[in-house]
């Protein structure tokens, strides 16, 4: 990762440690995806091109879809990448251009591998505040990326067996915030325990009691 990549991610979360961004494989994205390519331009070249075009991380052009990007990849409980979410960190952006991008369409969650052995889980709007919960020792957390689909992301988190869901938010930051209120209702009528808090934090570190005062010491 580049050190201005590096800054960008600090700013929204001080405490964070290089080995939780090897952990969730947080990278960026600047151009050199293509480099690691076979130089010849072989049969083999050709097919990687067009497997990394078909899942959506290469344009039709041939250029890097997140270049510019950080990008929080996403993996089921194989550990298959099933999705990615990605913010521009320029603060210069083109008329028509997106700060968010998601690789495809499909509804999931930052660090989502955890719902499949957790049934007790603390959802974020944004995953810079679930990195934050992280790094305080809270790891039974996801966060939505990139938009918010209330029946899609509510079913997703029902059949995987999740029971009890805190909907951690910082009104100051998070945009999505009635969203998330329509996600509690709907998970409530999906029969899971669910409730709003509002995680206030400080120069990028978060107060964690009142997320261990909504759990009571249960775990996972």
């Amino acid at each position: 990762m580049t050190p201005k990549a590096l800054d960008y991610v600090m700013r929204y979360c001080s405490t964070l440690r290089l080995g939780t961004l090897e952990h969730f494989r947080i990278g960026f994205v600047d151009r050199t995806l293509v480099n690691i390519l076979p130089k010849e331009q072989s049969g083999q070249t050709e097919i990687i091109r067009g497997v990394l075009q078909r899942y959506g991380w290469l344009k039709p052009n041939g250029r890097e879809l997140f270049r510019g990007a950080l990008v929080f990849p996403v993996f089921n409980a194989s550990g298959q990448c099933i999705n990615a979410f990605a913010y521009r960190i320029s603060p210069y952006m083109r008329k028509g251009c997106s700060r968010i991008l998601q690789l495809n369409s499909t509804a999931t969650f930052f660090n989502q591998q955890i719902i499949a052995d957790c049934s007790n889980i603390i959802l974020c709007l944004s995953p810079f505040n679930a990195l934050k919960l992280f790094e305080a020792g809270v790891s039974h957390v996801i966060a939505v990326c990139g938009t918010l689909s209330i029946a899609k992301h509510s079913t997703l988190l029902y059949q995987a067996g999740v029971t009890r869901v805190v909907i951690a938010m910082n009104p100051e930051e998070d945009i999505q915030t009635n969203e998330m209120g329509l996600l509690a209702d709907s998970l409530i009528q999906l029969g899971v325990n669910c409730r709003l808090i509002h995680l206030p934090h400080i120069a990028g570190t978060v107060n964690i009691d009142i997320v261990h005062e909504c759990y009571r010491g249960e775990a996972c």
